[in-house]
This record gives structure tokens, C-alpha cells and sequence, in this order.
């Protein structure tokens, strides 16, 4: 990545992303990443010409370099994935691409679908999370647990909320999510009040580290905050949850997006409508819904009956 071209473009494919796929940050940021991992793979591409002269058989040595240094199938597929998606970026914007890459047949990934915890174990979970550290980082965990657990959100949409996202005249949150779809969901009062206790320990000064370095008024403050005044991390929480899941002895499969699968799967299994758990977890198809939950196809087929 010698040339600054190079750069202009990965940049105006950063802003492609953002704006007009309106993927989440988290997606751009491995987009991104995944893109200048290729770039780097091959230093004696002086410019962005010779990056599209690169053959299809060095794309897939690089591919089978990242397998043998442990790179699951389903990364190496969205590697692949993000590839192809910036070089058709490149072709549409700049007509000039790297037709090789086009070659190269998508990687299949098993599909597989989190496993829901049982549902005695949840108290079990968040009080292991909230005795593991002292003080308000605890509740903060318990909090972000029960938000989770209780409406089915994503971990990084939990984590996007602020001081102001929550309506209090009717315990409910306005959810953007993937694609920029927004879809309202409901907060129990019991989750309310867990963060309420949460936010009363919150340090003053962690907060203010956060409004000042960040020049965030406090209303559009992030609400779950880590111990250095900074916005929480999915992996700062994903790391919290898997040392309580190995003090409970649990499986490696208790992950947060396990929490979200675990809140629809308990709604159905208590009789609740697939259409309604479809709307709040935010796809955007009942199939997509049936294959995260494994409906079997009578239940799918009289959910259409009815609604279609």
C-alpha cells in the first residue's frame, strides 16, 4: 500500500460502507481490516493497477495461508466476502478492478445455531457476573446481561445505547440495527431498574472522563462504560461472561449472542408467536427466524397462514 491512491480508495470504500450499505461499525471495521490484510499480503504492488493484476491462484494461496494460521471457515468466508464486495466497490466508482477475485467460488460455512441456556440457569449466571467484580462494574455486567437476555437485543446494539435512547413514559428503546432498520422494543421494569442501580454506582468521574475526552454531551453518553471512562466493548463482555460461564462450569457456547438466541427460544417454547419474536429480534424474514430457532416447517407454515 505504497501509493496514496490506494488509500483514497480503501477510505471512499470506508464511507461506502458506512453511508450507503449502512453497515454497523463493527462490520466496517472488519471490511476494512480484512481489505488491508490483502494489501499487505502483497507489498511488491506498487499501485492500485498492479493490485488488480494479482492472479487467482496467489488469492487463493493467500486465502489457504490465513486457514493454516487457524482462520476459521466462516472469517475466511467474510474475508472473501469483503473482497469481492471492494473490488465490484472499485469497478462501479473507479472502473478499475481486480477481475481475478471473481474467480475464486464463495466458501461454504456450516451454519450453525447458538444454543439456548436453560432457563434456571440465567439467575445462576448474572449473579456469578455481578459478585465477580466489586461495586458498580458488577452491576454494570448484571445489567447488561438482563438488557440482553430480556429483549433480545445484539450485544453491539445493547451497547450502542445512550443516556437519552431509553423512553421512560413507556419503558422503550428505538433499535437501529442491521441495514439501518429500526424496530422498537420494550424494556421490563425489572431491567430498568438493574441499570438505574448500575448507573447510581457509576463513578461521576468515569462518566466525565468519557463527555470530555470524547466531546459527547452527558445525554448522548454511551450508558454501559468501562472502568476507563470509555465505551464498553463486546469482547470486554464477551471476557466477563465466559470467566462466570467457567465458574458455573458452563459450555464455551454461553456467549452473548447465546443470550439473545436464549430470550427467543424460551418465548416460543412458552408458547409465544413466531411473527412477534421475528419483529423483535429485527429479521427480516420469518425463514430467517425459523432457521435461528429451528422451527420446525408445520409451526413456520401456519405462522404464514396466518399472517400472509
Amino acid at each position: 500500500m505504497h501509493n496514496t491512491n490506494i488509500g483514497k480508495i480503501l477510505a471512499a470504500y470506508e464511507v461506502f460502507l458506512e453511508k450507503e450499505k449502512r453497515f454497523s461499525g463493527n462490520t466496517v471495521s472488519s471490511y476494512v481490516s480484512d481489505i488491508r490484510l490483502f494489501l499487505e499480503h502483497f507489498p511488491s504492488a506498487q499501485n492500485f493497477n498492479q493490485i488488480c493484476e494479482i492472479s487467482a491462484s496467489q488469492i487463493q494461496l493467500f486465502l489457504q495461508k490465513q486457514k493454516l494460521e487457524g482462520i476459521e471457515i466462516s472469517t475466511l468466508a467474510r474475508k472473501l466476502s469483503a473482497l469481492k464486495s471492494f473490488f465490484k466497490f472499485t469497478k462501479k466508482r473507479f472502473d478499475v478492478t481486480n477481475y481475478n477475485i471473481f474467480k475464486i467460488k464463495n466458501l461454504k460455512v456450516k451454519q450453525t445455531v447458538p444454543r439456548a441456556i436453560d432457563e434456571e440457569v440465567f439467575p445462576k449466571l448474572v449473579r456469578t457476573l455481578k459478585n465477580q467484580n466489586e461495586g458498580w462494574e458488577g452491576l454494570r455486567n448484571e445489567a447488561l446481561a438482563y438488557l440482553i437476555y430480556s429483549t433480545g437485543m445484539r450485544i453491539s446494539e445493547a451497547l450502542s445505547l445512550t443516556h437519552s435512547s431509553i423512553n421512560r413514559s413507556n419503558n422503550s428503546v428505538v433499535i437501529h440495527g442491521k441495514g439501518g432498520k429500526e424496530r422498537i422494543v420494550v424494556i421490563h421494569k425489572i431491567v430498568l431498574e438493574r441499570i438505574s442501580k448500575y448507573l447510581q454506582e457509576l463513578p461521576k468521574e468515569t462518566l466525565e472522563h468519557f463527555t470530555k475526552t470524547t466531546k459527547t454531551p452527558p445525554h448522548k453518553t454511551p450508558i454501559f462504560l468501562s472502568t476507563t471512562g470509555r465505551k464498553y466493548t463486546p469482547r470486554m463482555f464477551q471476557f466477563a461472561l465466559a470467566n462466570a460461564r467457567n465458574v458455573l462450569g458452563l459450555s464455551k457456547t454461553l456467549t452473548p449472542h447465546a443470550l439473545r438466541h436464549s430470550f427467543a427460544t424460551h418465548i416460543l417454547e412458552n408458547g409465544g408467536d413466531i411473527k412477534v419474536i421475528q419483529e423483535i429480534l429485527g429479521h427480516s424474514s420469518l425463514k430467517t427466524t425459523q432457521k435461528y430457532l429451528k422451527v420446525s416447517n408445520n409451526k413456520l407454515e401456519n405462522a404464514y397462514n396466518k399472517y400472509h
